[in-house]
């Protein structure tokens, strides 16, 4: 039996368990901006100024913008660890609809291998001039999604929208657009969605030759998923 004095710090241990807990899955909160009209999705970043977020322990950063038809979705990052695996193993742009983080719509984009001709017999010196020459091709230009996160997790949709990107050998930019009608659970405009990033883990035979990326495909910090949660913006000129 316990004492009333070992009830209180049972309780006690609990209650601080479960708000540790909490603290750790709670997603940091994005407000869209209302767009009038449709966005470009070309793979420049000018038109997302003021709109980024940077959730805590994230090295890609969000952004938003909608209207009462279509989600407009933007990310970012200079982290080399993610983009490499990012090139080389995909990635996935995650939605839920009833705003939490367990996804429900996915955008999956899997890398081929690596074209690199007689690779066995180049050194590194000779092979990263080559691994940077498809980075900047796959990550340059529009990029074909396929309607899933990888996990088989997500719910089928009819995808209308398109992926663009772009990567200067510094920081890689990616736009979305994604037709809410598609979705079976249509997200309203005023209301709050689950939106994620992650990549996808693959070992091409390039990891083979090549240390580094090596260390990169492992689930650690240039995986994730990162989440936010976006509180979708509302026409100003009324409901």
């Amino acid at each position: 039996m316990f004492t009333k004095n070992e009830k209180i710090i049972q309780r006690f241990l609990i209650l601080s368990l479960g708000i540790l807990t909490a603290g750790c899955t709670v997603a940091m909160v994005l407000s869209s901006s209302w767009y009038q009209g449709y966005i470009q999705i070309d793979g420049y970043n000018e038109d997302w100024a003021g709109l980024w977020g940077f959730p805590e322990e994230s090295p890609v950063a969000f952004a938003a913008k909608n209207h009462g038809e279509t989600l407009f979705l933007a990310f970012r990052t200079n982290n080399q660890k993610v983009i490499r695996q990012a090139a080389f193993g995909g990635f996935a742009i995650i939605i839920d609809t009833k705003g939490g983080t367990k996804g429900r719509y996915g955008l999956r984009f899997e890398a081929p291998e690596p074209q690199i001709g007689n690779i066995q017999n180049l050194t590194h010196v000779k092979v990263e001039p080559l691994v940077n020459a498809q980075m900047q091709q796959r990550l340059n230009g529009q990029i074909a999604v396929k309607n899933s996160d990888g996990q088989g997790h997500i719910q089928a949709f009819n995808y209308r929208g398109a992926v663009m990107s772009s990567y200067d050998g510094d920081e890689w930019f990616i736009e979305a657009s994604v037709p809410m009608a598609a979705m079976k659970q249509h997200p309203k405009y005023g209301g709050k969605i689950g939106l994620g990033f992650l990549t996808l883990l693959k070992y091409p035979s390039i990891a083979d030759y090549n240390a580094s990326y090596a260390e990169l495909t492992q689930n650690d910090l240039a995986s994730g998923p990162w989440w936010v949660k976006i509180q979708l913006a509302k026409d100003p000129a009324g409901d």
